[in-house]
């Protein structure tokens, strides 16, 4: 084998493996949060959110520190970023914290969990459900929005 053939050979191993790299991140773009749920500190980054992933559904976990419930549906909820990691942005909003888009949203039991997307609230799931109820609704709406 000549230095041209191994190069040759190199170049085609380095070309496929870039390639690779393309379609992965194609396949999944990275969104805020790139698989874990963000925890809002503002109004202000809620709306550039809003404003600048419309096309992405967003899912927001209501909750606050003292409600049980709202503790057990942490890991269901980092899990479910996890899952849709690349297709769905999950927040996380402290009602204590952030009355103003707590009320904004009518939140009046939490945890609240809701599903924006193109600025219109889609869906709210209000108490704690398994993950496999998430996960199904999640589906549900992806499906039929070609996500």
């Amino acid at each position: 084998m000549t230095n041209a053939e191994t190069e040759d050979d190199e170049l085609e191993r380095i070309r496929r493996r870039k390639m690779a790299d393309m379609g992965k991140s194609i396949a999944s773009p990275q969104l805020p949060g790139d698989g874990k749920p963000m925890h809002l500190g503002s109004v202000e980054q809620f709306k550039d959110l809003i404003d600048n992933h419309q096309e992405t559904p967003i899912i927001i976990d209501f909750w606050a520190e003292w409600c049980g419930p709202c503790r057990m549906l942490a890991p269901v909820f980092e899990r479910l970023a996890a899952e849709y990691k690349g297709r769905a942005i999950f927040l996380k909003v402290n009602s204590d914290e952030m009355t103003s888009l707590a009320q904004y949203f009518r939140v009046s039991s939490i945890p609240d969990v809701v599903l924006v997307h193109r600025k219109e609230v889609k869906a709210v799931w209000i108490g704690l459900r398994p993950f496999d109820f998430y996960k199904s609704e999640l589906d549900k709406y992806l499906g039929s929005v070609g996500s």
